[in-house]
């Protein structure tokens, strides 16, 4: 099973989640329960949109939009941290009931 984060929960701790990933964790990016985007480690000689980290978080709606056309490599101080890019076309989401 995946690991997941709300977009809600993402705008609060952006920094913490960057932090995973550069630890080599992956997530889903969940909006009202639906997968949308991948949060995730870049790809050598992917081609990737750059935003910084703050911007991202500022401008979240727009930039999850760009992301799920096109790969966006967050920086963190100019470094590359983290992609967040589209979902991948086998992915398979299984939504459980409660």
């Amino acid at each position: 099973m995946e690991k997941v984060v709300s977009v809600r929960f993402l705008r609060c701790r952006v920094a913490d989640y960057v932090a995973r990933v550069q630890d080599g964790e992956q997530f889903v990016i969940l909006r009202h329960g639906r997968p949308i985007a991948l949060l995730r480690s870049r790809i050598n000689g992917e081609r990737v949109v750059r935003l910084p980290v703050d911007t991202f978080r500022a401008n979240l709606r727009r930039a999850l939009s760009i992301a799920r056309r096109r790969p966006v490599l967050l920086t963190w101080r100019g470094e590359p941290a983290a992609v967040v890019g589209p979902l991948p076309p086998d992915f398979v989401w299984e939504e459980w009931e409660v």
